[in-house]
């Protein structure tokens, strides 16, 4: 059942079920184990979900970048005390991440199931995707 809602979130693009689902991964009364999901992920499943993951990571990260930029600027223009010298967020940047903002939650989640999968991989045939490393590249 969890494998399906995990598929589920990813294919619909629910970032909340995701984070839900994570949350739920765990705890005493719940019956999910995101280590036996990820166990029973076929190659292509593993793909997908590092895809997925990935591209989130990617609006996240330009979701944060376009929501400190504007901060940085007011700081720049009250130092300058000049309205000429400031610069606005380019349109396809703001258009990119749908007026949203970070999702400090959802970053984490993608964080923690990270942590699950390479955890789970002791013993076991070491299948690192390599989305899940572009996902790392990003974040370092």
């Amino acid at each position: 059942m969890a494998k399906q809602e995990l598929l589920t979130a990813l294919e619909e693009n629910n970032t909340a079920d995701f984070i839900s689902l994570l949350q739920r991964h765990g705890k005493k009364r719940s019956n999910v184990d995101l280590q036996e999901v990820l166990s029973e992920f076929s190659r292509a499943q593993h793909e997908f979900l590092w895809s997925c993951l990935y591209a989130w990571t990617n609006e996240q990260l330009t979701r944060m970048v376009v929501e400190e930029r504007p901060a940085e600027e007011a700081g720049e223009v009250a130092d300058t005390h000049s309205l000429d010298s400031q610069q606005t967020v380019p349109m396809d940047a703001e258009e990119a991440v749908q007026k949203e903002a970070y999702n400090e939650k959802l970053m984490a989640a993608i964080l923690d199931l990270a942590y699950i999968y390479i955890s789970s991989l002791e013993g076991e045939e070491n299948f690192i995707p390599d989305k899940l490393l572009e996902v790392a590249g990003k974040l370092c």
